[in-house]
């Protein structure tokens, strides 16, 4: 199972918000900022219908005050309405609720220690925290003494939320990775120069074992309860029957683990044909756009364009799949940069001197059932290129067709 960004579902400067409500096994995270001179009240709880809260992170600074809640959702839709009860009264409040699906709901959800920082200035950085595991949701926010928004925001396969202030006292920016990297995670922002806090931490994402339990549950079940009555002509048919049908759930359920488990080898999964440069869970199934460091799998059906200069890829062993019956078209005089080997068993098209850049020592493999004859065609008569390193041409990347594939030295 992978995560998947919902939507933004309120932001707020009261201690009530208004939501829409989310469906149960979802997550709902808040964002919150809060200033009060001579010193920040703290969040105390917060309350929701069928929402079970637990904190990711909170750091408080002179009078400001910035903290990451997240709640499982349970037992049927949540409530319309988060209460949030502070420390204190007197506090000006700023802050968001959203929602996302795929994270676990059970046992530890939090990924290691988040980490805090505060200081005064105009750059906001997180303190370095390391993700222990991959596929998370990464969640990073700055929340600093002013109601202007940040001029430069994280960037890179970080989306943005919604920046939410309370006039001029205070405002909270948040920022998220789908499906991040184990490993070092950081965030960066500018604001006007302001006292500031941030936070950064991850929830884990349910592994496949936990979302096939229930669909092989059923079937069990049902030949336990036989098993439990004498072998008479009637229970044999309906025991026969049942094994019919639990081959079919089994079988359903490994076709389903199968594609699901590829998926989730991969940061960013196509939704439909779109751009690349769209983001907002349009074209991917994920919020936000690949860039360097995601790993990209495009699916039977779908053609995505590549529509600006972009770059994908972490050095893994396939960065870029094009799945059977998927295309990449890249647009005219657009470079797409890989770092990591291509797999390619859909189609490619190439755009009039559009390039597909591979780094150094990137194996791009073609299946037998996509078009090879047409690569040589389409090269000859608009002249893309496909090559190797830094050097911008064909001839000096040294691209070596093989029976199989196109390989870089």
């Amino acid at each position: 199972m992978s995560i998947a960004f919902v939507r933004q579902s309120a932001t707020f400067t009261t201690t009530s918000a208004t939501i829409t409500a989310g469906a149960s096994g979802n997550t709902l995270v808040l964002i919150i900022a809060s200033q009060r001179s001579p010193s920040a009240r703290t969040v105390s709880s917060l309350s929701c219908t069928n929402v079970t809260w637990a904190n990711l992170a909170a750091a408080a600074s002179g009078v400001m005050d910035a903290e990451i809640w997240y709640g499982t959702i349970a037992g049927g839709s949540s409530g319309t309405t988060v209460t949030i009860t502070m420390s204190g009264a007197s506090s000006n409040i700023a802050g968001s609720v959203s929602e996302f699906s795929g994270i676990l709901t059970s046992g530890t959800i939090n990924d290691g220690t988040a980490q805090t920082k505060t200081a005064t200035g105009t750059a906001v950085t997180t303190t370095a925290y390391s993700a222990a595991l991959a596929n998370d949701l990464v969640i990073a926010i700055e929340a600093h003494a002013t109601g202007t928004g940040p001029t430069v925001q994280p960037g890179g396969s970080y989306a943005n939320l919604t920046f939410n202030a309370n006039s001029t006292t205070c405002g909270v920016q948040g920022n998220y990775i789908l499906h991040g990297v184990a490993g070092a995670q950081s965030a960066t922002w500018t604001i006007g120069s302001a006292l500031w806090v941030s936070c950064i931490g991850a929830l884990k994402v349910t592994p496949l074992t936990s979302s096939l339990s229930a669909a092989t549950a059923a079937p069990a079940a049902a030949i336990s309860k036989t098993d439990q009555k004498p072998l008479n002509g009637s229970t044999l048919a309906m025991a026969a029957t049942l094994a019919r049908v639990s081959a079919r759930a089994f079988a359903a359920v490994s076709v389903a683990m199968s594609g699901l488990a590829e998926q989730a080898k991969f940061n960013f999964t196509s939704k439909t044909t779109g751009n690349w440069s769209t983001s907002g869970s349009t074209t991917w199934n994920q919020a936000g756009i690949p860039g360097s460091g995601n790993t990209v799998l495009i699916q039977n059906t779908h053609n995505v364009t590549v529509d600006v200069n972009e770059s994908a890829g972490n050095g893994s062993d396939v960065s870029l799949r094009i799945a059977a019956g998927g295309i990449l078209t890249i647009a005219d005089a657009v470079t797409l940069a890989v770092n990591g080997n291509v797999d390619n068993q859909g189609d490619v098209e190439l755009g009039a001197g559009s390039q597909m850049n591979f780094a150094s020592g990137t194996v791009y493999s073609q299946s037998l059932t996509a078009a090879i004859a047409s690569f040589g065609a389409v090269l000859a008569r608009i002249g893309a290129k496909f090559f190797t390193g830094s050097t911008a041409s064909m001839s000096a990347g040294n691209i070596k067709k093989t029976m199989r594939s196109f390989t870089g030295s």
